[in-house]
């Protein structure tokens, strides 16, 4: 047990400070290791969030050249030239309107020049 002295400081045997002292190591080794797993836990945690964000960045469209396509005028489709975008047109033996085969009587085909991506 400690007894003071004269100037009210305490005295405390060689064990009792030997065992102050290992609760105190011991305390800190405790909140060393919490510190230490909590920063590997936020470091693997900030490389998966780099991951991810590395793999959203790739899968957006990357345009090198967004100009408008020439040939479309940045609409990914063109007239169609059967129909001349009508969607039907009349056929001259039987004198009867038919749907156009080739734009699905849309009026309109998926621009060439483009790939109807409505740039280049």
């Amino acid at each position: 047990m400690a007894n003071k002295d004269a100037k009210g400081n305490k005295n405390i045997t060689v064990e009792e400070a030997r065992r102050i002292v290992e609760e105190e190591l011991r305390e800190i080794t405790d909140r060393y290791r919490e510190l230490y797993e909590r920063e590997r836990r936020m470091s693997a945690e900030l490389e998966s969030l780099r991951r991810t964000s590395s793999s959203v960045e790739s899968s957006k469209d990357t345009r090198v050249n967004t100009a408008a396509c020439t040939a479309c005028g940045g609409t990914g489709k063109r007239k169609c030239v059967q129909c001349d975008g009508r969607g039907w047109f009349y056929n001259q033996r039987p004198n009867t309107r038919e749907r156009c085969p080739i734009c699905n009587e849309s009026g309109y085909v998926k621009c060439r020049g483009c790939s109807g991506k409505g740039y280049r």
